[in-house]
């Protein structure tokens, strides 16, 4: 049986900014489809077509997309910039919303991606027990960031 593509949204106003990260996704395997609004989002099959959603939207702005996800196994993180970079916010993991989780800098982020998708690639999977679950703890506990 042919293993399921994992299913990417990126979700922003500009697919330029996406260039880079869609290269490393596609690499991946990912199948990767681009929405300029949650509004679009939602037309394109909604959140449960999805493995994971990606966006550059503040998450206030993306509420009603992430209220959608109900039940659904999606995993949804906000790309927060930052001086030099981006940090990844976890907003739901596998159908839970987390806000306050700690961020990931990029390089980690594709550490934890690269960990999503060998977990599984099927848009709905079952609830991951705690030890396949990617521990996001590490990455920013309180204050500035170290440098890497």
């Amino acid at each position: 049986m042919a293993e399921m593509p994992f299913n990417v949204l990126l979700l922003g106003e500009s697919e330029a900014g996406w260039a880079s990260l869609h290269k490393q996704l596609q690499k991946r395997g990912c199948r990767c489809q681009f929405a300029h609004s949650p509004k679009e989002a939602l037309a394109t099959g909604g959140p449960h077509a999805f493995d994971l959603i990606l966006s550059t939207m503040p998450v206030a702005r993306i509420e009603p997309f992430v209220a959608e996800l109900g039940n659904a196994q999606s995993n949804v993180f906000y790309c927060h910039p930052v001086e030099d970079g981006c940090w990844w916010l976890p907003v739901v993991r596998h159908g839970r919303q987390c806000f306050g989780a700690p961020g990931v800098r990029g390089g980690e982020f594709l550490a934890i991606l690269d960990q999503m998708i060998r977990d599984g690639s099927s848009p709905t999977p079952t609830a991951p027990s705690s030890s396949t679950e990617p521990d996001l703890a590490p990455a920013v506990t309180a204050g500035r960031p170290a440098r890497a």
